[in-house]
């Protein structure tokens, strides 16, 4: 999802929700970082397809093992 996609989902959510949930790209850029920092979860913008992305989330492999501890 690229940044204006992003920006007309919050707008129908809000209108939705009635809340004001207008995120500016430099909140968002924050954000991403705050991501990282926290939760060890990467996201970058790809040029070539304009879309934000997960490069790399330091918990993937400890939730792949949660999930399959709860599979049947």
């Amino acid at each position: 999802m690229g940044f204006e996609e992003l920006q007309d989902y919050l707008q129908f959510q809000s209108e939705i929700s009635g809340d004001d949930l207008y995120c500016s790209r430099r909140t968002f850029q924050r954000d991403i970082k705050k991501i990282d920092t926290m939760y060890g979860i990467e996201i970058e913008y790809n040029s070539s397809t304009g879309k934000y992305e997960i490069t790399y989330d330091a918990n993937e492999e400890h939730n792949e093992r949660l999930m399959e501890a709860y599979e049947i």
